[in-house]
């Protein structure tokens, strides 16, 4: 995989190619039905955002959690995995990893529950670094490529019915052109082996809903799926979030209405108040949709499938506004044909399973309020 100097040097031409592509026409026909969802959940920090990479990982992700899974209604799941759970620093295929993934969607379509394989995180690009070498190191970008033509030999055995590929989460560049260009250049490769695969892609910094009209999708392709993330406001979905400067406010937040009220902030210094500003104001199921007007918007115009790959409410909110802000956002999702994942099955903050085994009914009940087992083989 490593440092192959006439692989670089094609790379490298292509990149130059590319730099003025335009935006893509309209599509002639609607999206494809090959590879069909509606409802799925993040089976996150199994084979990726995990410092574990021992045999210890077979018990967080198991075959009766895919029974789980469907019996609850979800029809796909998504799986985020990292170069470093894949392959070693020297590129070397890290066989346990590769065997638990393989099982893992083994039972997955057992249970009729189709699978997007996510790649979350390699060595050179990770979504919360602003200095990721991926946009300027041809080496980095030549790994990208081999990466996925090394996934797309390992999966392409699965019908484009079962499974997708999503080619990186929450894509953070300089520019948003850095970022097209990988895409097209990604996409050309995969496309000689797998022209019918379902490809997920998403706009530049964090598969944001307000950089979408800076995405180029690659023209006369209609197996692609365009993806966005959505965790506004915030203020309130990641109320207290350990990571983030502002999860030092500990005041009152609420949805729906005013997320923060001014008299809460006083007394805090500006470092805290200025994040929470910026994400804070008035926010109804209206003003949720407003927001993700963009990508509904592209989607349509491009005749392409719109999905969420990951969305959620953090529980440091209030019970009840946190349930009213799941249910509003599902509702939109559907009354736009937005097809979703949300964030995530076992997480610690986010997750609908908790760990003690037992799953949040009531926050499934927001999320698929006909909860109807699906017919199991």
């Amino acid at each position: 995989m490593r440092n192959n100097l006439v692989f670089i040097l094609i790379i490298f031409v292509l990149l130059c190619t590319c730099k003025n592509n335009s935006k893509i026409s309209h599509y002639g026909s609607e999206w494809s039905n090959n590879f069909q969802i509606r409802r799925g959940i993040n089976i996150s920090h199994w084979l990726s955002q995990n410092p574990d990479k021992s045999e210890n990982r077979k018990q967080f992700f198991t075959k009766e959690d895919t029974e789980i899974i469907a019996r609850l209604g979800y029809d796909h799941v998504r799986i985020p995995v990292d170069e470093e759970h894949l392959w070693d620093e020297n590129g070397n295929r890290m066989e346990s990893s590769f065997s638990m993934l393989q099982e893992g969607i083994g039972w997955c379509l057992d249970n009729d529950l189709k699978v997007i394989i996510d790649l979350h995180q390699i060595r050179s690009h990770t979504f919360n670094n602003q200095n990721n070498l991926l946009w300027t190191s041809k080496p980095a970008q030549a790994d990208f490529i081999q990466m996925w033509l090394s996934l797309s030999n390992e999966f392409s055995k699965y019908t484009v019915k079962d499974v997708a590929y999503e080619l990186l989460n929450e894509a953070v560049a300089d520019s948003s052109s850095q970022w097209n260009n990988l895409l097209k250049i990604t996409i050309d490769s995969l496309r000689k082996y797998e022209p019918e695969r379902k490809i997920i892609i998403g706009s530049n910094r964090w598969q944001s809903p307000d950089t979408f009209d800076e995405l180029i999708v690659p023209e006369n392709d209609s197996n692609i799926i365009l993806s966005f993330h959505f965790y506004a406001p915030h203020a309130f979905t990641h109320y207290r979030a350990p990571w983030m400067t502002s999860g030092i406010y500990t005041g009152d937040v609420k949805y729906p209405g005013q997320v923060v009220e001014k008299r809460d902030l006083i007394g805090y210094p500006d470092s805290i108040v200025k994040p929470l500003r910026e994400s804070n104001g008035y926010y109804t199921k209206d003003t949720l949709q407003k927001i993700m007007k963009e990508p509904i918007r592209y989607a349509q115009d491009h005749h392409l499938q719109l999905y969420c790959g990951e969305f959620g409410a953090m529980p440091t909110v209030r019970r009840g506004d946190r349930l009213a802000w799941y249910t509003d956002v599902r509702t939109i999702f559907e009354e736009n044909n937005i097809a979703w994942s949300n964030w995530d099955y076992k997480g610690a903050l986010f997750g609908i399973h908790y760990p003690n085994g037992q799953v949040d009914e009531y926050l499934v009940k927001a999320l698929i309020p006909d909860n109807k087992p699906r017919e199991q083989k």
